[in-house]
């Protein structure tokens, strides 16, 4: 792994190609650490109002614990460079070792995602986690930014540069629903322990205390059912989707519409948390649409025809009890309606 930095300093412009060279380099580290505090500032105004990238569930703050903000570049012997930011990612993490390989994963699917950007093109990446770290309960924030290199003079130092962004605040329970929070919680349980009830219990009551130290009226922590959300965390291995389940995405019009919401910030052509619902039948997935969206016209795909996309996601959002509900990200629009032509019927 090479800091850009260091392979500025590394070059010796003894000719004007070499020169040519080292500027172009010193410009791609100054965007990248443009980009890089460009996310800090966003991300810093999301946490002013508890904002979840475009989500509609908040998770307010109380304070700001820590940050991190890297640039990275790829050369020719480099290895796993996403292995490498997540490795270094995941230092900031303080609680349960298994939860945070869960969150390492998410970090590693993320930067792999960016670095399949053609060659000139840059691509963007946002996600955060809110999870349980005693005595508190955290929410973490990252945002990545690559770039992968066109110029066959550049590309002779490096292939891709990156620059990383995490931020990690301690969130004010006071203002978030432990049934919002195990929404958020319980998919990194799941792929922390899988179906380990003993650990996920166990990290399920350290939560709860946690409600009950910082709450002030005891009553709202008295009333967190552990069982019942145990019970939930075993069910997300039911909405992990199969090859054969049903998607369903409501029509305006007769037609698939994306909108302004629903598009990545820094690329308009790509989708980012669409609104989707997801079950192993066309029926049942259309009935959760139906209960947001009386007698709605829709399409339908089933995944296996999704999951084959470049960059494709897809993540549940339970929140606010919204069952069956899923956010899709990273194909683009044109890849979207086309998928998404397929009118059902029922």
């Amino acid at each position: 792994m090479a800091a850009i930095r260091d392979i500025i300093k590394s070059i010796d412009p003894v000719d004007e190609k070499m020169a040519e060279i080292k500027e172009a380099l010193q410009l791609l580290i100054e965007l990248a650490e443009q980009k890089a505090n460009t996310f800090l500032s966003e991300i810093q105004k999301d946490l002013l109002d508890g904002k979840l990238n475009d989500t509609t569930l908040k998770v307010p703050i109380t304070r700001v614990i820590g940050e991190y903000k890297e640039f990275r570049a790829k050369t020719s012997e480099t290895t796993d460079i996403a292995k490498d930011i997540k490795d270094a990612i995941v230092t900031i993490f303080d609680g349960n070792g298994n939860v945070a390989n869960g969150i390492a994963q998410l970090v590693h699917t993320a930067i792999t995602a960016i670095m399949g950007a053609g060659k000139g093109e840059e691509m963007t990446k946002t996600m955060y986690v809110v999870v349980s770290e005693y005595p508190a309960i955290v929410r973490y924030d990252f945002a990545f930014w690559n770039r992968t290199i066109e110029s066959k003079g550049v590309m002779e130092k490096i292939e891709n540069s990156l620059a990383c962004v995490a931020v990690k605040s301690a969130v004010d329970i006071s203002k978030l629903a432990f049934n919002d929070f195990l929404s958020l919680y319980g998919p990194i349980l799941k792929k922390a322990f899988g179906d380990d009830e003993q650990e996920i219990k166990a990290l399920l009551n350290e939560a709860k205390e946690i409600y009950s130290m910082l709450q002030e009226n005891s009553n709202i922590a008295n009333a967190i059912n552990i069982d019942k959300s145990l019970e939930y965390v075993k069910r997300i291995d039911k909405a992990n989707i199969g090859n054969q389940w049903y998607i369903v995405r409501g029509l305006k019009n007769g037609k698939v519409e994306i909108d302004e919401d629903e598009r990545d910030m820094y690329h308009n052509d790509i989708v980012a948390n669409m609104s989707v619902y997801a079950a192993q039948t066309e029926e049942e997935a259309v009935k959760y649409l139906r209960q947001h969206r009386l007698n709605s016209e829709y399409s339908v795909i089933q995944y296996s025809k999704l999951k084959c996309l470049n960059s494709f996601q897809i993540k549940s959002d339970f929140a606010g009890g919204n069952e069956g509900h899923y956010l899709i990200s990273g194909i683009t629009i044109e890849e979207t309606k086309n998928k998404f032509s397929h009118k059902g019927n029922l």
